[in-house]
């Protein structure tokens, strides 16, 4: 009796013919190319940051920080995870109404617009605009509190609390499996304090009412 293969088709080659077809590579290649480049991002934008406040993070940071940074960056902040998210989904439905647009009143300046798999101008227009968002951010927090920390008006958000039971109150510029890098009240510079055998517990001061 002949088996009926009608679902035979249906798997990873079905996803990535249709990715194909919008001009997208194949989950296989999409997914680890993606993650490689929010890791660049992720790096680049610490590293900035920390630079403007005379760090250098990337010292401070081993392998396991540099592979998680990307989770640790968008995860970290709303904003961040908003942006990673909002602009893939966004420019999506954009350049469908382009290309609408387009296709009423076609030119040869938009010929490629018209022709081309949406895929293939929608990928870049993430890249770039995902690369401007990061460079963007870590440029702007570095910008910010770089000249906080030259005027000592970096407000302490964390009591930290020390192995010796020593306790003070700083600005926690970051975290990673290793350091704590904080400003301490009126400090100009950023101290960098190893974690372990070090640090009892960090714990987040109450905002003004």
């Amino acid at each position: 009796m002949q088996q009926n293969n009608s679902n035979s088709n249906n798997g990873p080659g079905e996803d990535a013919g249709f990715l194909e077809s919008l001009g997208l590579p194949p989950p296989g290649e999409l997914l680890p190319l993606g993650y490689v480049y929010l890791l660049l991002l992720g790096i680049a934008s610490e590293s900035i940051h920390f630079a403007m406040l005379g760090v250098n993070v990337i010292d401070y940071s081993n392998v396991l920080d540099v592979l998680l940074s990307p989770i640790a960056l968008v995860t970290g902040d709303i904003e961040v995870l908003a942006v990673v998210i909002g602009v893939p989904l966004v420019l999506w439905p954009y350049l469908k109404l382009m290309r609408h647009l387009a296709n009423k009143k076609p030119t040869e300046k938009n010929k490629g617009l018209r022709e081309q798999p949406i895929g293939k101008i929608w990928l870049p227009m993430c890249v770039l605009a995902l690369f401007c968002a990061f460079l963007g951010l870590g440029l702007g927090q570095g910008f910010a509190q770089g000249r906080d920390l030259d005027n000592g008006a970096m407000e302490p958000d964390t009591r930290i609390t020390f192995s010796d039971g020593r306790q003070i109150e700083a600005y926690v510029v970051g975290i990673n499996s290793s350091y704590v890098f904080y400003v301490e009240s009126e400090a100009t510079e950023v101290t960098i304090a190893p974690i372990a055998e070090n640090i009892a517990s960090l714990r987040a001061l109450p905002e003004d009412a």
